[in-house]
């Protein structure tokens, strides 16, 4: 498996990679899915450490389906009309 180009943040020698923030993000959206900070009447947004990124997402009984992976300051909400793709 190819790894992702490693990252400084910040420049004060802490390095992560961008996709390990991501994956950091997913394991707590698994793990509490209720969790993140409501975005409209059903769907979650869990917000990526250090970069202006959030996952959206809708927790399910049994799945946990990702709406948007959004830039949280560019375009806020373009992802509602998913929902309706998604359905209830």
């Amino acid at each position: 498996m190819k790894r992702a180009p490693v990252m400084p943040v910040f420049g004060h020698g802490l390095e992560l990679s961008s996709k390990s923030l991501f994956m950091l993000r997913w394991d707590r959206i698994e793990r509490w899915p209720l969790a993140g900070a409501k975005a409209g009447r059903i769907a979650r947004v869990c917000k990526v450490k250090r970069f202006p990124y959030g996952i959206v997402y809708l927790p399910r009984d049994t799945e946990i389906v990702v709406v948007a992976v959004m830039h949280l300051h560019r375009r806020p909400g373009y992802w509602r009309r998913r929902l309706k793709d998604v359905g209830p």
